[in-house]
């Protein structure tokens, strides 16, 4: 694991196989990185000795798994993240497809927000078989924010915890 000092509230930005993502540290005196292969590619995925991700996890790609995925910011993220989506990537005005191929992961952290308020994002389960809900929330205090939810054989978001937020601005 690789630590690196920073100023809070700075943001780092990595490039890996399936695309760059990035990451805001929150406060205090230094932030963990996943582990990077010799090549320099970064861990897909936590593992017992990575960290999970806190600050912000952003997505920066469509694709359905792998690094900047919005399922690597779910199996990432730790209790407090932010999940959000590049708008260059997921623009308002032409919102971009997420088609989903497998069952996402759930949300078990509490306090997870994904938020797709200023971007244009769509979450597409029509590749999905049998009973696949979109989003799991299965944590307390998370919240899911601007995102269109179509096409899954179960629901678009299963909540099994209390105190979640779906919809609604960021105040």
């Amino acid at each position: 694991v690789q630590t690196l000092p920073r100023q809070v509230g700075s943001s780092l930005r990595f490039r890996g196989s399936g695309g760059p993502f990035q990451h805001t540290a929150p406060p205090g005196p230094q932030t963990r990185v996943l582990p990077a292969d010799s090549a320099g590619v970064l861990a897909t995925r936590p593992t017992a000795s990575s960290p999970e991700i806190t600050g912000t996890c952003v997505v920066t790609s469509t694709a359905d798994s792998g690094p900047g995925t919005l399922r690597w910011c779910l199996e990432s993220a730790g209790s407090g993240t932010t999940i959000a989506f590049d708008a260059s990537v997921f623009p308002p005005a032409r919102p971009a497809t997420i088609a989903v191929a497998s069952p996402l992961p759930p949300v078990r952290e509490s306090r997870i927000t994904i938020d797709g308020s200023d971007a244009g994002v769509v979450l597409d389960g029509s590749r999905l078989s049998g009973w696949s809900n979109g989003l799991h929330i299965g944590s307390e205090g998370s919240a899911v924010r601007g995102l269109q939810i179509f096409r899954f054989p179960g629901c678009g978001i299963f909540i099994e915890g209390k105190s979640n937020v779906i919809g609604g601005d960021r105040s």
